[in-house]
């Protein structure tokens, strides 16, 4: 937002110089435009971090807003999204150590049965073999063991299926809450992070609108800033002199207390011309009639202080194209 100094054209008396092929110098002020930082959300400020004519660089710290529920909001994210990932570890695991062991337990018992029944079906067949038992006995002692490895078969299936992890359709429901739960964190920490406001550029700060204790609304400008860069010099150019000036041409400025001269580009030429101080137009005052331009500072900008009256002085004049 730029802030516009109240001082007219008319304050400043033009100085047609240079006649004798010296440098024409006229005069001006400078101006400034000024980032008004504000937050992103609304809030009560806890603390203003700095104070008027600090100078600050990019990304230090201007004033924070209180942050109580942001910050519960991201330690609660932060617990979802590790309850997420040891949802999706364990189900990548199967099942526990100890139930294993009991699955193992269960298999060594199946396995003795199973060995104690082909030891009686083999000794049931001798007896058959030598007419000393019952065909109906060796069925019996011959059922007993398949039942016996069928029961072994099955335990060393599931213990199989206990080392393996959890299905495929499981494990993908699994990885999608986890990347839920991540976004979830990373949005409640930069809504934290926007808790304390930072300066988006270098520059000096001119003016704490709000302190602590106040609210402030969403977008609301707690500091007015000033980068160095968005200082510039309006100063007023006789209309005759105006045609032999352009916009990218340089100039010298000078003002008290600045180290010499001050080069300047040409950034804007008004439309429109004025007259300083105003008068009824007619041909015999027509020298009074000037041109508002603004020049931004090659250098030193630092020196240009908004409302400072300057000296400009101007380039030869050119020839009108």
């Amino acid at each position: 937002m730029r802030t516009v100094i109240c001082l007219l054209p008319f304050l400043f008396v033009l100085a047609a110089c240079g006649g004798d092929g010296g440098p024409t110098v006229v005069h001006g002020y400078v101006e400034g435009e000024f980032l008004r930082v504000g937050a992103e959300d609304a809030g009560r400020i806890m603390a203003v971090a700095v104070a008027r004519g600090a100078a600050v660089a990019p990304g230090d710290v201007l004033f924070t807003l209180d942050d109580s529920v942001e910050r519960a909001a991201r330690d609660e994210a932060a617990a979802r999204l590790a309850q997420a990932e040891a949802e999706l570890a364990d189900l990548g695991l199967g099942q526990r150590a100890e139930e294993i062991a009991v699955i193992d337990a269960q298999l060594a018992q199946a396995r003795a049965t199973r060995d104690r029944a082909e030891k009686d079906y083999a000794r049931q067949a001798e007896l058959v073999r030598q007419q000393a038992a019952s065909v109906a006995v060796l069925d019996a002692a011959r059922a007993e063991r398949d039942r016996a490895a069928a029961r072994v078969a099955e335990l060393a299936a599931a213990r199989k299926v206990a080392t393996l992890p959890a299905r495929p359709d499981e494990i993908r429901a699994a990885r999608q809450a986890l990347e839920r739960a991540r976004a979830a964190l990373d949005q409640a920490q930069r809504r934290l992070a926007r808790r304390t406001v930072r300066a988006p550029q270098g520059g000096i700060v001119d003016d704490v609108l709000r302190w602590p204790g106040e609210i402030v609304p969403t977008g609301g400008a707690v500091i007015n800033l000033l980068p160095p860069e968005n200082r510039y010099v309006r100063f007023f150019v006789p209309l005759k002199l105006a045609p032999g000036l352009s916009v990218g041409d340089e100039v010298a400025v000078a003002c008290d207390g600045c180290p010499g001269l001050i080069g300047a580009r040409i950034r804007m030429i008004a439309d429109d011309v004025e007259f300083t101080p105003p008068v009824v137009f007619t041909v015999k005052n027509r020298q009074k009639m000037v041109i508002m331009m603004e020049a931004m500072p090659l250098s030193n900008a630092e020196a240009l202080k908004p409302g400072l009256p300057v000296d400009v002085h101007l380039p030869q004049p050119k020839a009108p194209a």
